[in-house]
């Protein structure tokens, strides 16, 4: 096929292996940690090209012993992460000034179980968080609620991996983790690609876990029916859904369609769907822009097939029912 031009330069951190940890609550933890340690280009990871020079920065946290808006990262080690049904309870705030001028990420380790499975994630697109203590999070006039019920991850202690994109100017980054071969959780906060004129503040973000507490045994946090039907949170005039967009014609949708099983009769090739922006919320109706190189996958895929298929040059991936950019040498995409 084909391969569509990438419209970023990204930085991949592949295959981040967390093995089993002795109990629930001590991989809740490194889960959480390594997530702290993507968003933020940890220079402790292997990122392809190197560490991304504009990720996520810290604005405040709680370690449950001592907490601020101050710039301190206080998140250092698994110890430093606490929560669940008792206080203190750890929190961090981050911030990044390439999605939006102050847009700032809660991740906060309070819920209904022993583990912190399900904690709070939240966005504030501009007014920033304030506030916040060892016993409670700081908050923000602005926020917007990405996950409260439903858990991170599994609350099992088996092996999983995570893998962690973000573009060199900082507008785009991902996060996908996969458990025995399944696509278990997707992260996106980005600034979309041509933005249609008059949104405020272009950007989008979902957080979203596939299987309560169980582990995946499917790709539905990756399904062509999260992005369409679920879509992302965003906010223009005020909160709105953007759901993710194809081509298709004669109530036929392209990308999960007789399109895109057979090869195309004039080129041969399959494609690849790029993906647009749509809302059907009042005052917000629209299209409104694009994601930044993320295709919807041709049908009969699996995850870990990589774009040109061949094992020195992958330069794209599939996972779940989409395609991401890859790391363009033969690093194999692990799923388990």
């Amino acid at each position: 096929m084909a391969l569509p031009s990438l419209s970023k330069v990204w930085h991949i951190t592949a295959n981040n292996t967390l093995v089993p940890q002795g109990s629930a609550t001590a991989m809740a933890r490194l889960y959480m940690l390594r997530l702290k340690q993507i968003l933020t280009g940890s220079s402790s990871l292997t990122w392809s090209g190197g560490p991304p020079p504009a990720p996520f920065t810290v604005v405040g946290s709680s370690n449950g012993v001592t907490a601020g808006m101050d710039g301190v990262d206080r998140w250092n080690s698994t110890s430093d992460i606490v929560g669940g049904l008792f206080d203190p309870r750890s929190w961090i705030v981050l911030r990044s000034t390439s999605i939006a001028a102050n847009f700032q990420v809660l991740l906060h380790c309070n819920s209904s179980n022993i583990i912190f499975g399900s904690p709070i994630v939240e966005v504030s697109e501009n007014a920033g968080f304030t506030g916040g203590s060892t016993t409670a999070p700081p908050t923000a006039t602005d926020s917007q609620v990405l996950m409260s019920s439903a858990y991170i991850t599994s609350t099992s202690d088996q092996q999983r991996q995570l893998h962690g994109w973000i573009s060199s100017d900082g507008q785009c980054v991902r996060i996908v983790e996969m458990q025995q071969g399944w696509t278990q959780a997707f992260w996106l906060f980005d600034k979309p690609n041509n933005p249609v004129a008059g949104w405020p503040r272009p950007w989008i973000a979902r957080v979203f876990n596939a299987s309560g507490s169980s582990s995946a045994s499917s790709n539905a946090s990756m399904a062509y029916s999260q992005f369409y039907s679920v879509g992302f949170v965003a906010r223009g005039n005020g909160p709105f859904t953007a759901f993710g967009t194809g081509e298709g014609s004669n109530n036929l949708w392209a990308a999960n369609s007789t399109l895109s099983s057979v090869a195309n009769s004039f080129s041969g090739e399959f494609p690849l769907w790029p993906m647009g922006l749509a809302s059907t919320t009042p005052n917000n109706i629209g299209r409104h822009g694009t994601v930044a190189d993320l295709w919807w996958k041709p049908m009969g895929m699996a995850n870990g097939d990589s774009f040109p298929a061949n094992v020195a040059t992958k330069q794209f991936v599939c996972v779940g029912d989409i395609v991401l950019p890859w790391t363009g040498d033969s690093t194999s995409f692990l799923s388990s």
